[in-house]
């Protein structure tokens, strides 16, 4: 997931939540440790505090939620609090759990991680849990982990607030745009002047206030990685501890992205005539084959790119041992056009004719088109439907466009590939029967 931060980020489901009256946030003790104060929620404006949770879960302020949960919300089911009470009662006689879940890091089913009451507005644990309903053993790992911990695990008190579940979140609270904007800067500073953390970023929250685990995906809902960010503002350090783990000890010298980033706009030039004014939006390196499934296992360059009108994009990977660019798909805005249900004869020659002619107007190093085969009609995303062409080149490039109807020109983007599709992803791309 690190490698592919700059993809595509994980969007949060919106859900809607179960009515289950539950106490304010309070941690019980074991009878045999001096009770802790109650802790009661901080009422905050702060945009960094996890009370801004509260409506994504459908709960008021003071804590109640507005309808009954699903296995994404940060809850127990009545079921579970039922099985929960014989598992506490088989815990006392001295059964114990098969692993652990205190301060698990890897393969998150179930995990407890201590916090920092100083830097989670007075919470002192957190809790993971997955999107399906709890086994008995997982119930005894809960009741073990808050032992460990001098704590009784008590589900009433389970909230956004120290609590996620299934994948609902990927955090325990929202990125502000200030951490999101200094995020872009310390990343360009990280990866093209060598800048790095003061000291080391460690997965366990209660360390210093952040963390990162990795889940059993399957349990939570694809989610891969689940972060702990402090309910206050990120310093620009722990920003900076966060891109080191992220990139993974970037090793690639801060002269190579700008040298990257000069070859892929030249290949951009040259293969769609792109303007090289083009503004850099994000960048980054990773493996093809992690990214789009046409490409091989190989280490790639990929960057962003918007135009001065911010409506037209380009994404691009570069192999920096071919200084070649691999895969590029310029996306072309059409918010100039309406939706049409004009369907027309897809094999009507004129359809390749308007194809051929862009593809010889935008490619610039004089090599010729190969070969055209028509795909059909294509459905175009919001403006309807259109004549789809794979065009090979004479060097073995390959480009992908689709004609609109309503336009007669090619719209929407363009995909390109340095080489054709390998056999076995062409059906993915386009169907069976819709290549001949």
């Amino acid at each position: 997931m690190k490698k592919t931060m700059w993809i595509c980020w994980l969007l949060l489901l919106c859900l809607a939540l179960p009515a289950l009256a539950v106490q304010e946030n309070v941690v019980v003790p074991l009878p045999t440790v001096e009770p802790l104060k109650e802790l009661k929620p901080q009422t905050t404006s702060s945009p960094y505090s996890v009370e801004r949770m509260a409506s994504y879960y459908g709960v008021e302020q003071e804590g109640s939620p507005t309808q009954w949960q699903t296995y994404q919300s940060p809850w127990m089911t009545p079921e579970e609090i039922l099985h929960l009470e014989e598992s506490q009662r088989q815990y006392d006689a001295g059964k114990r759990p098969e692993g652990s879940a205190l301060e698990k890091t890897e393969g998150v089913q179930v995990g407890v991680y201590a916090l920092r009451p100083e830097d989670y507005e007075g919470q002192q644990v957190y809790t993971l849990l997955p999107g399906r309903e709890l086994t008995g053993n997982e119930l005894l790992q809960l009741i073990d982990a808050y032992t460990q911990l001098g704590l009784t695990f008590t589900p009433e008190n389970l909230s956004f607030r120290n609590c996620a579940r299934g994948g609902g979140v990927e955090a325990s609270r929202f990125w502000q745009e200030d951490e999101r904007q200094r995020r872009a800067i310390l990343t360009d500073l990280y990866r093209r002047q060598g800048t790095r953390p003061d000291t080391p970023f460690t997965p366990h929250p209660g360390d210093d206030g952040m963390g990162s685990v990795s889940l059993l995906a399957e349990d939570y809902s694809g989610l891969e990685d689940f972060g702990f960010y402090p309910y206050r503002q990120m310093t620009d350090e722990e920003l900076l501890r966060l891109i080191d783990y992220w990139e993974e000890g970037e090793t690639v010298e801060p002269t190579q992205y700008a040298a990257n980033e000069k070859r892929t706009r030249q290949e951009l030039t040259r293969l769609f005539n792109a303007p090289f004014s083009l503004e850099r939006a994000s960048e980054g390196t990773g493996i093809a084959s992690q990214n789009t499934i046409y490409l091989e296992s190989i280490p790639v360059y990929n960057a962003w790119f918007t135009s001065a009108t911010g409506e037209d994009n380009y994404f691009a990977m570069l192999d920096p041992a071919t200084d070649r660019v691999v895969f590029a798909w310029p996306q072309f805005s059409v918010k100039h056009l309406k939706y049409s249900d004009l369907h027309l004869d897809p094999y009507d020659q004129k359809w390749q004719d308007i194809a051929q002619a862009y593809i010889e107007g935008i490619r610039q190093d004089g090599v010729q088109i190969a070969s055209i085969q028509s795909r059909g009609e294509v459905a175009m995303q919001n403006i309807g439907f259109g004549a789809g062409f794979a065009i090979t080149m004479e060097d073995n490039s390959y480009y992908d466009v689709t004609v609109a109807y309503q336009t007669e020109r090619v719209e929407g983007g363009v995909m390109y590939l340095m080489q054709p599709p390998r056999p076995e992803t062409y059906e993915t791309m386009y169907g069976e029967g819709e290549n001949g």
